[in-house]
């Protein structure tokens, strides 16, 4: 969409997104504003975004979000990316207007380095009314959680849950001046946040090793193989996305 309004009612569920250099991107590359309006992209795993480099440039996105009238992100999984040139989510553009991002869970994402964040957020002083709550980022691969620029008075966040290997006076990056959680207080106002980390029971586990517990190859391969054969009469539950 390149006229503003020109997209609309756009619904993106229950998806699996494997390897590919981009999960979900939705926006950008013009100037025109509020081109996507009533945008839903909830209940999707985006993994090993950019594994095997399939257009060679050296980045995995998973979820960019620019230019719209009202969306919601939520309850997505963001898992197992190996390049840098990176983020798990972005919020960026000249037009956001009641974009909420929340319950999405975002864990081993490599962003390339420290001055990098798992959740990018450009805030531009023309946003109305953006909320951010209630996600789960766990960066176990040095970077920082959220690398925000712009105007913070556009953005709400609260009960946001935040982890890093990183020193913590960068877990943040405020303005590209890494920040420490006390900082990012001070500057977002997020309310009800905590800093824990979540333990998960197979935190390794990919499509691969995933089919390779179900007694099948354990490559993506041989899951798409099998994934290829769901039809109505033939439907299996291990290769959706629930």
């Amino acid at each position: 969409s390149d006229v503003t309004g020109a997209s609309e009612n756009i619904t993106i569920e229950n998806n699996l997104y494997a390897e590919g250099s981009v999960g979900i991107s939705i926006g950008g590359n013009t100037n025109e504003r509020f081109r996507f309006k009533n945008v839903t992209i909830t209940d999707n795993v985006l993994t090993d975004i950019g594994r095997t480099n399939p257009e060679g440039r050296n980045f995995g996105w998973g979820i960019d979000l620019q230019d719209h009238d009202t969306a919601l992100v939520s309850n997505n999984y963001i898992i197992h990316q190996i390049w840098g040139n990176s983020f798990a989510i972005n919020m960026g553009g000249d037009s956001q207007k009641d974009s909420v991002v929340e319950n999405n869970l975002v864990y081993d994402f490599y962003t390339g380095t420290s001055e990098r964040g798992l959740f990018r957020i450009a805030a531009d002083p023309d946003w109305i009314n953006a909320t951010i709550r209630n996600n789960n980022l766990q960066n176990t691969t040095g970077s920082s959680v959220i690398r925000f620029l712009g105007d913070f008075t556009k953005t709400t966040f609260s009960g946001n849950n935040y982890f890093s290997i990183a020193d913590p006076s960068a877990w943040f990056l405020i303005q590209d001046v890494g920040s420490s959680y006390s900082d990012w207080l001070t500057a977002s106002g997020e309310t009800d946040s905590t800093t824990n980390e979540t333990i998960f029971t197979d935190p390794t586990r990919n499509i691969d090793l995933y089919h390779g517990s179900l007694g099948k190859t354990a490559t993506l391969e041989a899951f798409i193989t099998e994934a290829k054969k769901q039809s109505k009469f033939n439907w299996k539950e291990e290769y959706t996305a629930d």
